[in-house]
């Protein structure tokens, strides 16, 4: 290609979620090796508080992962949806769910319910390598969302699987 086209969709936001909290390659791609965090929402009450005149209208949406995509004339009423909720079959582990909105301004910001919030996982890399990212992690908690337990994931030292150390509740 001589030129790459850029996404000009100034007026939609995206926001993903996943299924699991307990994936090896999750935890590796999206908190870049341990150095991020998740919040894990309650899959009944997850919802976005809307701030007015700044959301048109929002859709939680599962992901569809297709052996192979349809081409959707871009006309039809349902082509942006479809393209922002289907991604390629060998990304289905992610188990994927998207908020859209229809945006009324430049705000990107989402606010929770705190009681939307289970509960928040940090990746075991920041508690020793990013003290002021723990910190303000620690705060958020206690400012918006004192009743939600606080985990540090690590690989487990011998088998697949995650551990989950609590240290706030």
């Amino acid at each position: 290609m001589k030129t790459v086209k850029r996404n000009n969709f100034t007026n939609i936001g995206v926001c993903s979620f996943s299924e699991t909290i307990d994936n090896h390659l999750m935890w590796a791609h999206y908190t870049n090796n341990y150095n991020g965090f998740a919040f894990e929402f309650n899959g009944e009450s997850i919802d976005v508080k809307l701030k007015r005149n700044e959301i048109i209208r929002h859709s939680l949406t599962r992901v569809i992962y297709p052996e192979k995509p349809v081409k959707i004339r871009k006309d039809f009423s349902f082509a942006y949806h479809y393209v922002l909720t289907t991604k390629f079959k060998h990304w289905s582990y992610e188990k994927e769910w998207r908020i859209i909105t229809e945006l009324n301004s430049d705000d990107r910001e989402m606010e929770y319910y705190p009681e939307s919030i289970k509960a928040i996982y940090i990746g075991h890399k920041i508690p020793d390598g990013n003290v002021s990212a723990y910190k303000m992690l620690l705060e958020i908690q206690e400012m918006k969302f004192p009743n939600t337990p606080i985990f540090v994931v690590y690989p487990h030292p011998t088998d697949l699987h995650l551990k989950f150390e609590k240290i706030l509740e």
